[in-house]
Order: C-alpha cells, then structure tokens, then sequence
C-alpha cells in the first residue's frame, strides 16, 4: 500500500465497522483505489485562502493532483476554491452525479 494512503485505509477500515460491510470489502475497494493512487509533489500557490487553515493542505492537494472537485461535507468552508475551477460538493452531490 502507498505509504501516502495509509492513513486513509485505516480511516476507511475504522468507518466501516458496520456489520454491513466487510473489512474484505473495504480492503478490495481501497485495493482498487491505491492501484490508481499518484504520487503528487506538493507546492503551496494559494495558501492563506480558507477560513479553516487546516484546509489549507485539502485544497493545495487537490489543486496539485488536478482534481476535479473537492468532496466534503463542509462545503460551506471550501466555497473559495470555486475560484480556482474546483467544484466542492457533498458526498451525496458526488453519488447523484455519477447515479450510484
């Protein structure tokens, strides 16, 4: 596993200890994720631009890994990188478009 996306397979592992979904399926699902993982270098361009300085590295990464939008329940807080040609949308908005 990349070693960048380790935390996140342990946050996904720990989010889905419902009895709905296996740990199997979580770690065939976050297989699938890391097959297409990047490396991405980080170079800070727009930094300070969010209330929340936490966010800060969220939209530095996303700006650097060319994404498309950010994904957050949060959206309020993100609205600035609409600036930038980044779309902010919930989970939920995510789910809808891509009819799932």
């Amino acid at each position: 596993v990349n070693t960048h996306a380790q935390p996140y397979f342990a946050i996904m592992k720990e989010f889905f200890r419902a009895p709905l979904v296996s740990l199997q399926d979580v770690a065939a699902v976050m297989g699938a994720l890391a097959a297409v993982f990047a490396g991405v270098d980080i170079s800070f361009r727009t930094r300070p631009m969010l209330a929340d300085v936490a966010h800060e590295m969220v939209l530095e990464a996303a700006l650097n890994g060319e994404a498309e939008a950010i994904v957050t329940h949060n959206v309020r807080d993100f609205r600035p990188a609409l600036k930038l040609g980044l779309s902010v949308a919930t989970p939920g908005e995510i789910v809808r478009r891509l009819n799932i």
